[in-house]
């Protein structure tokens, strides 16, 4: 993936733009100032215990203004709505991907325990522990959001 990014980046990298770090995100050392950092899909996979650490390392880093972007797949209150939203997704993704209901099945017995989403106003609480006072979604789509977090 960060192959991919440095060629996507190559521009603004050469240019002291942008910085992409390989590092164990529970024990990320502290990052350099900066105006935005993007985690997507990747809260969901850092253990709970070490969530909070890490966005207040984020929040740390960036300047004044700047921002934390955020995609997690996320959780409902009403289980039967995250059912229909997990059954519409797979539905979604053996149309667009070919991936049949037994790869399906194999993906999420391999993510079981793994990835660990929290709802909506869970993250909101771990962003304003961290320091961000304001935050605020900006997409979702079924269990799927995108969060801002603004540091003043």
């Amino acid at each position: 993936m960060l192959d991919k990014a440095r060629d996507k980046l190559f521009e603004q990298i050469a240019a002291g733009k942008v910085t992409l770090i390989i590092a164990d995100l529970s024990r990320l050392p502290k990052l350099p100032s900066c105006n935005v950092v993007i985690l997507n899909w990747t809260l969901q996979f850092v253990r709970p215990i070490d969530r909070e650490h890490l966005l207040k390392n984020i929040y740390e880093a960036l300047k004044p203004g700047g921002m934390a972007l955020l995609s997690e797949k996320i959780l409902v209150n009403d289980p039967v709505l995250n059912r229909l939203y997990i059954d519409h997704y797979l539905q979604f993704k053996i149309s667009q991907s070919g991936y049949t209901d037994v790869e399906n099945q194999r993906k999420r017995e391999a993510l079981e325990n793994v990835l660990i989403p929290y709802r909506l106003d869970e993250n909101y609480e771990l962003l304003e522990r961290a320091g961000f006072a304001r935050i605020g979604t900006y997409f979702q789509w079924f269990n799927f959001a995108c969060l801002i977090a603004v540091k003043v």
